[in-house]
């Protein structure tokens, strides 16, 4: 007879182990009951296959109609939300300006008595083109373009930085009445311009001239993000074979792209402008000054021969004094001629009477006499010539020197 404890212990096994019985329906095999045919075996089961695909389907068309409204909403969306994603990014409008860098000047170069120009075309080698480059990106002329046009009163300025819409732009752009209602940018710019626009508009000299002023610092400070935005959305590229370059701004208002091209192009050219005329300015100046030196000096040289001729007793005419001093200037060119004359033929008698005619200059002997002096010499050269060639005795050196005696006996009669 069991105890009382163990027939407790195997009731609470029995509760531990109890499985809970499956449903019948499961059990059932299809086409059950029967017997199977003999070909069965070699089936393997397409049979099955069939009946477990035409299930699964009736499942699925089942579960379509009963999440009919779930099923056609989520294509939808999924295609509303394709389109607005599609449609998201901003457009992006490309506006160009042209600047032609021009030949420097001409140079002129000394070269001993003759001068000549040269055309420098060092405004086309690849350091200038950069060196261009690099001033129309600098700080200073954007900040002055950010200035000019008043970017910080355009709001639609900083779009450039937000490369998509939102979803409620996007949704509004979508529409048909949106499209309608809203102008197009061709029509806008037409007919309504606005600010940037009517700023950027070329301008007379005069106000070119007043728009360049320093900036304070508070100024500087505020038109900082607009400098980076122009100089990230800003391209510069030379024109191949050409003396030109090209300005590109991006932005996705048409209006603001053009007005900043043409800004930043007209900045250059009156910032080159203002570059070359100072140069002249500073040359104009070094010029006044090195002038007004040299009429000092002038004028200290002047009263130094005026001093001079004052306290030697040099008469000096001057142009303005007249047919006087015509006459006066006359009397002492002669008084001048016969003192010099007098003083030539003292210094002649004087050799005269020493005895020293040889020794007088060719311009006071006689014109025969200087001849024959001419002639002596060159057969004296000829002489020696024969003398060094054919020997003392040669009958051509004798006559030489037989000639040579005639003439100097001919030179000392004339004296």
């Amino acid at each position: 007879m069991p105890l009382k404890g163990e027939k407790e212990m195997s009731d609470k096994r029995v509760e531990l182990e109890r499985i809970p019985p499956r449903d019948e329906a499961s059990l059932i095999r299809p086409g059950y009951p029967g017997h199977p045919d003999h070909m069965d075996a070699y089936v393997y089961g397409y049979d099955n296959e069939s009946t477990g695909n035409s299930f699964h389907l009736r499942n699925v068309w089942r579960a379509i109609r009963k999440h009919k409204w779930l099923v056609t909403i989520i294509p939808i969306l999924i295609t509303l939300l394709i389109t607005v994603e599609v449609n998201r990014p901003r457009p992006i409008y490309e506006a160009s300006a042209t600047v032609e860098i021009k030949k420097d000047a001409w140079v002129v170069v000394k070269s001993g008595d003759s001068v000549i120009e040269e055309e420098t075309d060092s405004s086309l080698s690849s350091p200038t083109i950069k060196t261009n480059t690099l001033m129309i990106k600098s700080r200073p002329l954007l900040m002055e373009v950010a200035s000019k046009l008043a970017l910080n009163h355009e709001p639609e300025f900083f779009d450039i930085t937000r490369k998509k819409k939102s979803f409620f732009e996007t949704l509004k752009g979508l529409s048909p009445l949106a499209e309608a209602a809203e102008p197009g940018y061709e029509e806008e710019a037409q007919n309504n311009k606005s600010a940037i626009a009517k700023r950027a508009e070329p301008r007379d000299p005069s106000e070119r001239a007043d728009s360049h002023r320093e900036l304070s610092d508070e100024e500087k400070a505020m038109l900082q993000p607009y400098f980076w935005v122009l100089h990230n959305n800003l391209e510069v590229e030379p024109i191949r074979d050409t003396r030109a370059l090209k300005i590109s701004f991006v932005h996705t208002n048409p209006i603001i792209a053009t007005a900043v091209a043409n800004g930043v192009a007209e900045s250059f050219i009156d910032r080159s402008f203002q570059n070359k005329t100072s140069k002249i300015n500073r040359a104009t100046a070094w010029l006044e000054r090195t002038t007004q030196d040299l009429k000092g000096k002038v004028r200290s040289a002047e009263q130094a021969l005026a001093d001079y001729t004052r306290d030697h007793n040099i008469y000096a005419p001057d142009a303005k004094d007249g047919m006087v001093s015509d006459k006066l200037t006359n009397l002492h060119a002669q008084v001048l001629k016969a003192e010099m004359d007098r003083v030539l033929k003292e210094s002649l008698y004087e050799e005269v009477r020493a005895g020293r005619i040889a020794q007088l200059p060719e311009a006071f002997a006689d014109p025969k006499t200087a001849a024959l002096q001419t002639q002596l010499g060159q057969l004296a050269v000829q002489a020696a010539q024969l003398d060094l060639d054919y020997g003392p005795r040669n009958p051509q050196v004798i006559e030489v020197k037989q000639k040579m005696a005639a003439i100097q006996e001919q030179i000392d009669l004339s004296r």
